[in-house]
């Protein structure tokens, strides 16, 4: 009955552990997202106020770039009309610019997405968002298991010490759920600072 009890209520500490781990994911990867185009956005600025106008090939290049650098999917990064567009928004309500310049620069960038309308940023960008949504199956699948035998190491270890330092009394009201309790709070902090330590590397 022990065993059983400990295995359903591990199991469910899993899957409760699995869901908010990727929410918190979910919350990071979108600011990762957010923090890429606005540096994308800023890197096409400073260029156009040299200047010049950028081409779809750097475009292109600045936008594979930053998803790499940032860690997130090629395709959850601006395409070029919404970089585009972004960049015309943004020009026309900078007040450093005649409006001349503002006509002339917002002219370009329009000619520039209507010249690569039928074009697409990468051919291959199907391709790699598949690659990557394998990955992070292969992710939650891992993280999955690993915070079970995180759960299940912590109740053999916690149970060995309890049985030396006896800390927890056999007859104390609710032993069971104070056990399990426990041993899930402890191999919840230790699967976050491992996932932690691992993001850093």
């Amino acid at each position: 009955m022990y065993s059983l009890t400990t295995f359903i209520l591990g199991l469910i500490y899993t899957v409760i552990n699995s869901f908010i781990m990727r929410f918190l994911d979910r919350k990071e990867y979108k600011n990762r997202v957010e923090i890429a185009n606005s540096e994308l956005n800023k890197t096409l600025k400073n260029y156009i106020s040299e200047g010049e106008i950028p081409s779809v090939s750097l475009i292109e290049t600045l936008c594979m770039a930053y998803s790499k650098s940032y860690k997130i999917k090629f395709k959850d990064i601006n395409n070029l009309e919404n970089v585009i567009n972004r960049l015309i928004r943004e020009i026309f309500e900078t007040s450093f610019l005649p409006s001349s310049q503002k006509s002339k620069i917002s002219e370009e960038l329009l000619e520039l997405k209507e010249s690569s309308a039928n074009s697409k940023l990468l051919n291959d960008s199907n391709n790699e968002a598949n690659d990557d949504n394998e990955k992070s199956i292969h992710s939650i699948f891992s993280f999955v298991i690993g915070s079970a035998v995180a759960f299940l190491v912590t109740v053999v270890v916690l149970d060995i010490l309890n049985q030396q330092l006896n800390f927890i009394k056999g007859d104390t009201p609710n032993y069971l759920l104070i056990f399990l309790t426990t041993s899930a709070v402890i191999s919840l902090m230790i699967t976050i600072v491992i996932n932690f330590l691992l993001r850093k590397k």
